[in-house]
């Protein structure tokens, strides 16, 4: 089940006709550049609860129909423009991408699942040989 994760763009939409432009999935260099920035700056091995958001939301987004323009620009100036703007809509964006993230990890699970499903053998299901009449001696 190793897959390489191919770029691909998703518009998410938000309220008053906006949306944002995230990653489909984030690759395991871009996960590892979330959990990295979810860290306690004076523990790194524990994460920062207010961090956690906007690590995720920095991983994924790429580009909004806001008037400050973000596309291409360093995480830092991404993060101040999510600052920037009002709580409410803040969350809005961060919950969004929440979402799209809880819903590709869901995903992966039941892929996994699935998968798993079909390699599993079911002790009491019968051979393929067995079925057409074949004999083993």
């Amino acid at each position: 089940m190793f897959e390489i994760v191919m770029p691909a763009d998703v518009n998410l939409p938000l309220s008053g006709g906006h949306y944002l432009i995230v990653k489909n999935k984030l690759n395991a260099g871009e996960t590892l550049e979330v959990f990295a920035r979810m860290r306690l700056a004076a523990d790194p091995d524990h994460v920062d609860p207010l961090q956690v958001g906007p690590a995720i939301a920095l991983g994924y987004l790429l580009d909004w129909s806001l008037a400050i323009p973000i596309r291409q620009q360093p995480a830092d100036v991404v993060l101040a423009a999510l600052r920037a703007l009002e709580y409410d809509d803040y969350q809005e964006i961060l919950e969004t991408i929440k979402a799209h993230d809880a819903r590709n990890q869901a995903a992966r699970a039941e892929k996994k699942t699935r998968q798993a499903g079909l390699t599993a053998s079911d002790p009491a299901s019968r051979s393929l040989a067995a079925v057409a009449g074949a004999t083993s001696g």
